[in-house]
Formats: structure tokens, sequence, C-alpha cells
């Protein structure tokens, strides 16, 4: 890997009461848009590599069903945006990042911004990307570059 680094944004969660009962509301999907917004900019300046990592971070996200809610994660939020899919196929090619080297770089967003309540753990994520980002069955380590 090269220069690129993706710190943890924090993030504060916004508490409310609903009756007399205190709630925590997460605010996973706004969270989830800041990292998109700093991957937009490291894009826009062209630092190459810590876009990528900021958007492989969005896709962990959004694998994960990030909320706005008291659920925090939720399966039926899981997705992956085109866009995004888009940028991070353009920047590894223009990065020239084989496929072990894009594994690499998403467990390393991964690793930065993992929480404990997460739902699928990186290793378990990466496969779902990647049949996104090569066009394979999940779990075929063929397709792409090796």
């Amino acid at each position: 890997m090269g220069q690129g680094t993706c710190p943890r944004v924090p993030y504060n969660s916004k508490k409310v009461t609903k009756g007399n009962v205190p709630l925590v509301i997460s605010e996973l999907g706004l969270y989830r848009n800041v990292l998109l917004g700093i991957g937009e900019l490291y894009d826009k300046l062209h630092k190459r590599e810590d876009a990528l990592l900021y958007f492989l971070s969005v896709c962990y996200y959004d694998l994960c069903g990030g909320e706005n809610s008291e659920t925090r994660w939720s399966k039926k939020s899981t997705f992956l945006v085109p866009a995004v899919i888009n940028w991070i196929i353009r920047l590894g090619n223009e990065l020239k990042y084989k496929r072990s080297s894009m594994r690499k770089a998403f467990l390393e967003a991964c690793a930065t911004n993992y929480e404990d309540d997460m739902p699928i753990a990186p290793e378990k994520a990466w496969p779902k990307l990647a049949k996104v980002l090569y066009k394979t069955e999940e779990g075929r380590t063929d397709g792409g570059n090796a």
C-alpha cells in the first residue's frame, strides 16, 4: 500500500425521547455520507489512494446496513451504490491495483472504521464487494487481476 490513509472520523449518536423512554438514534447513514464526502474531496485533489480507502469504507458501511435509527444496522438497508462502485473501479485501474491489492486496501479501510457491533466481519464482506467489482460469483477468485 502506498501513502493512503483513512483515519477514523468521529460521529455522534443523537439522544431523544419517545414518550418517557430515552432512545439513542444512530446516525450511521449520515456518518457514511461524511465518509463519502471525504472520499470525493480526496478524489478531486487527485489523492487516489486516500479516496479509494474512503470509498471502500463507504461500501463496508453499506454492506453492514448502517441506519439513522434506533437499530443502527439493518439487513434491509444493505446496498451497494453503482456510482461508488464505479469510482472504486476507476481508482483501482488508475492505481493499477490487482485484486489482491484491492482486498488489502478494503481490509485496511475496514480495520480503521470497524465497530464491535457491525453485523458482518470485513473478511466476510469482501467477497460480496468483490462479486460486484469483478462480476464473479461470491467466493470465487477468478475474474479481474489476481
